[in-house]
């Protein structure tokens, strides 16, 4: 049967009283790294709702009457709210991070579930943490001695076992560190995170490329086909505009980009609301 714990430590101790108060200490580290991860991701957000609605309004269709703000806050929550409903991965938005905490032989055993490599190397590099991974899948790591794999073999098994439904997780207690819904950022810091003009010039004229050059091969196939092939047809896009083939149209579409974009972003910019453009305007029934 493969074992599969490449997120497995032990404590340096057995004492669960010191490891609750070194717990605490890093659930206070982790919150302002949360944080951190929650205003970089609220500020791309932004910067791509208001750079897409600078340079083609119809394309930010579903943010017109909200604020980038608030609708960056909206796909984070519904976003975060898929990962726990269809148990998808997202690690963009999954700021989750939680441990199984397992006694064993007198040592304290554990696993950690994040998907956050930072986070999991900034705990592994705790000094009362020993990285205790173990697999069996594939060959043993150069590092660790034949005979404490085996070691590892045996411990991990006899965890496993004695687990509810053979689950590892299900032999001890989970420990929670974080909370997904809880980290509201204020504005200030969100537009301290705004990328630079020529960072935002370069991506916007970069996705713009690309679906441009989506557009046109799609526009060559039957729709069946176009769907069945649409992230072949993506990849192959990205590739010719990176490439020399799609320099030109990179640069013509930079340019254009260069004159519509704003140079500063104001905190109005991040917090008043998007109107239609005035075609959809006059258009619209309501």
């Amino acid at each position: 049967m493969s074992t599969k714990i490449y997120n497995g430590f032990r404590l340096a101790h057995s004492d669960l009283l010191r490891a609750h108060d070194e717990i605490m200490a890093w659930r206070r580290e982790l919150d302002a790294l949360h944080r951190q991860k929650v205003v970089d991701y609220l500020a791309r957000t932004c910067i791509g709702i208001l750079d897409r609605y600078a340079c083609d309004p119809s394309s930010a269709a579903e943010h017109h009457g909200n604020s980038p703000l608030s609708s960056a806050y909206e796909t984070l929550f519904e976003r975060q709210k898929r990962i726990r409903t269809e148990q998808s991965r997202d690690p963009e938005v999954d700021f989750g991070f939680q441990m199984a905490l397992m006694p064993f032989e007198g040592r304290v055993y554990g696993i950690v579930y994040t998907e956050q490599r930072d986070w999991l190397e900034a705990w592994m590099a705790k000094p009362f943490v020993e990285p205790f991974p173990y697999w069996n899948n594939t060959d043993r790591p150069d590092t660790v001695r034949e005979d404490e794999w085996n070691e590892r073999a045996r411990i991990w098994h006899e965890i496993t076992e004695r687990a509810v439904g053979r689950v590892p997780a299900m032999a001890g207690f989970t420990v929670d560190c974080t909370l997904d819904a809880h980290a509201l950022c204020r504005p200030e810091d969100v537009l301290a995170r705004i990328p630079s003009f020529e960072n935002r010039l370069a991506r916007i004229s970069f996705n713009i490329a690309v679906n441009e050059r989506v557009r046109a091969e799609l526009e060559k196939r039957p729709d069946e086909e176009a769907r069945r092939s649409f992230v072949a047809i993506f990849m192959r896009a990205s590739d010719w505009v990176k490439g020399e083939e799609g320099a030109a149209s990179l640069q013509a579409v930079r340019e254009r980009c260069r004159a519509l974009l704003k140079r500063e972003i104001t905190m109005d910019d991040l917090l008043a609301e998007l109107p239609k453009p005035l075609e959809e305007a006059f258009t619209d029934p309501s």
